[in-house]
């Protein structure tokens, strides 16, 4: 039974205590020093001008670098930590180019197009358009692209294997399938990097590894098991109400902390499945004020982008799903966090339910429940996220909260739990 809370006292200091830093690893998250610099007041500058030039209301989508670590290698630099700019229909390259080059406040410099031709050189296989730009005395890259090649992006940025001759031949060939697919060609084949004379790891498509939990329900039960909150402001219960002094403190106490998709490996094949089904990514928004209150009452998957946004899709219970695949006789297609910042980390993800009455929508709970960055059952800490992490996880929701406050959104009754 759930205990809802609804006065706890708590000041930002004991949950920024709480906050600990984690040791960065290949699939951790980014903490620290590091993490204040990527949230810097400049790269968010340089996101929200491209956002008002380039309005999802016209099919496109702003979204941040997949790279927020430098490797030390000054060409991957620039090509991954890159400020991205989605066409959702191809056919909106050119005239993104375009609006790039006519904006106001904008120098662009170096602008490199790759549309129709895979590049051959730089980052071989890429299609699109690249630019270095100036915008308030600061210097970035931008790439525009289309979700396709975004997803290009996301296969060459989790590659062990240098960009060189031998790697490049099977980058250009996954670059001209994926082309294909964007054009329509809904009988492109994906090639095998095994014909490459590369690992089947290399490959588009390689298979992901098993379940660390055996069985859906064994791992629902593993996770479930773990409901209870334990921190130094709440013992033991399962959901709570938070008092406004303990909502401000957790929002502003959230843990410095980007986290990355724990899923690579099953992340092509989710969204080769969504585009197959005939999926459309203008289903996901960026979360404002005016569209809230146009939202339905259910369930929503959300997630915290890394300049304070808050993107989401409206998730469907398995009875849904079929009742509606029995009606049409087709697989929907569906998406999931891993769609709302294509190959970014994020500051926090899970699930929002939205009630609705005469006065419009209210948001009735919030968790923190997103496999693919808290609690993956094909990550190897599956088990230690789920045991000793997901109380910290929990706190990663102050980034909601303050993204709710920003829009005017109230939240004064939502009910707050892990899973």
């Amino acid at each position: 039974m759930i205990r809802p809370v609804s006065r706890w006292l708590v000041s930002a200091v004991v949950l920024l205590g709480i906050a600990t830093t984690l040791v960065a690893g290949p699939n951790d998250p980014v903490t620290g020093d590091r993490f204040a610099a990527l949230m810097s007041a400049q790269a968010k500058t340089v996101q929200t001008k491209l956002t008002g030039m380039f309005p999802e209301s016209e099919g496109y989508a702003v979204a941040g670098p997949m790279a927020l670590i430098a490797s030390g290698d000054d060409r991957i630099d620039r090509i991954f930590a890159a400020v991205r700019v989605l066409c959702l229909n191809p056919a909106l390259l050119g005239a993104a180019e375009t609006r790039l080059q006519e904006a106001h406040g904008l120098e662009v410099r170096n602008l490199i197009s790759h549309i129709e031709t895979a590049d051959q050189s730089g980052l071989a296989g890429f299609r699109g358009v690249v630019a270095e730009v100036t915008l308030e005395g600061m210097t970035c890259t931008i790439r525009l692209a289309t979700p396709q090649q975004t997803r290009f992006l996301i296969w060459a940025s989790q590659q062990t294997l240098p960009f060189s001759d031998h790697l490049s031949p099977y980058a250009i060939a996954v670059s001209d399938y994926l082309y294909a697919v964007d054009t329509g060609n809904v009988f492109a084949y994906p090639p095998l990097a095994t014909a490459f004379g590369l690992p089947e790891a290399v490959d588009i498509y390689a298979n992901p590894p098993d379940y660390v939990i055996p069985g859906y329900d064994n791992y629902m039960g593993f996770l479930l098991s773990h409901r209870a909150i334990h921190t130094d402001f709440a013992a033991g219960l399962l959901a709570f109400i938070p008092s406004d002094s303990l909502r401000l403190a957790l929002r502003d106490g959230a843990p410095a902390e980007a986290y990355p998709n724990k899923e690579w490996p099953m992340i092509q094949q989710e969204y080769r499945k969504f585009f197959d089904r005939g999926g459309d990514l203008r289903a996901i928004n960026t979360l404002s004020r005016t569209g809230f209150d146009t939202l339905q009452a259910g369930e929503y998957f959300f997630a915290v982008g890394m300049n304070g946004a808050i993107r989401l899709g409206r998730e469907l219970s398995r009875a849904e799903v079929e009742r509606r695949e029995t009606e049409t006789g087709r697989k929907l297609a569906r998406a999931n966090h891993a769609f709302l910042f294509p190959g970014e980390p994020v500051l926090t993800a899970g699930a929002v339910f939205i009630e609705r009455n005469a006065g419009g929508p209210r948001i009735s709970e919030l968790t923190a429940q997103s496999g693919h960055y808290f609690y993956s059952n094909v990550s190897a800490t599956i088990r230690e996220d789920i045991t000793l992490r997901s109380d910290h996880y929990l706190l990663t929701l102050g980034h909601a909260l303050k993204a709710l406050d920003s829009l005017g959104i109230p939240c004064d009754t939502v009910l707050v739990r892990k899973f």
